[in-house]
């Protein structure tokens, strides 16, 4: 009597309930299909970061890859990359502008106006003191820059080169070319040629405008030490009427 009573109230609990539509039977029948699957797969293996390395081979997980795994030795490297890259991301940033040819050319133009800027701010208290540090320049030393500024140019069209052996070979030729001509721009001077030799020859030195920072110190600060120390005190100086040098 009990069990016919059950059975009773489980068929009309079943006729009350509503009927199953194909697409809750399908997914019913995946999840048991995914439950199956998942109890025969083998364990998820576990790849130990950096800071499981640094602890006692004790202490890492049984199962875990040895140094020599291939995939342990991706996982380092993405670590100590991650921990490095914000450190030297502010000196990359910096590296790339340097490097970058519109930086070296913006810097020639840059030098001169800074250089004769600095010039008229040490001149005495005028009203037209920067043009008359400008006048007092002589047309040799007009011709000197404009000498100074195409062998900065020359330069950094080294960078445009393609392919590296070219490049490396356009700067080595490039170098000795440098030498020469600043020898003869900066006759008193040995330390300048042998500097703009260097410049060529050594990497990620481009950019520095050499030859203009050498024509703005023999010009506007013969008598400082950096001049007398590369070479560039001995000058001939023109004054005009109110005897500005």
């Amino acid at each position: 009597r009990l069990r016919r009573s059950f059975c009773r109230a489980c068929s009309s609990k079943r006729e009350a309930m509503p009927p199953r539509s194909p697409q809750r039977r399908l997914a019913i029948a995946a999840v048991a299909v995914a439950a199956v699957v998942r109890g025969f797969a083998p364990p998820p293996r576990r790849v130990p970061r950096l800071e499981d390395l640094v602890r006692p081979s004790s202490e890492l997980v049984a199962g875990a890859p040895l140094l020599a795994d291939p995939t342990l030795t991706l996982a380092l490297m993405q670590d100590v990359r991650d921990a490095v890259a914000p450190v030297f991301a502010p000196v990359f940033i910096v590296a790339s502008i340097l490097t970058s040819p519109v930086f070296a050319v913006a810097l020639i133009p840059l030098t001169v106006v800074v250089a004769v800027a600095a010039a008229a701010a040490e001149a005495p208290n005028s009203p037209r003191r920067l043009a008359r540090v400008v006048a007092s320049v002589s047309r040799d030393s007009w011709v000197k820059l404009a000498i100074c500024v195409a062998l900065d140019l020359a330069g950094d069209a080294s960078d445009l080169v393609p392919g590296g052996l070219a490049r490396a070979g356009a700067d080595a030729v490039f170098g000795v070319v440098d030498f020469l001509v600043l020898s003869s721009v900066f006759a008193n001077s040995r330390i300048i040629p042998a500097l703009g030799l260097l410049e060529e020859w050594l990497p990620y030195s481009d950019a520095l405008p050499l030859a203009c920072i050498a024509w703005a110190i023999e010009t506007f600060a013969a008598s400082s030490l950096p001049a007398k120390l590369l070479g560039l005190d001995a000058r001939v100086t023109t004054r005009d009427d109110d005897g500005v040098s």
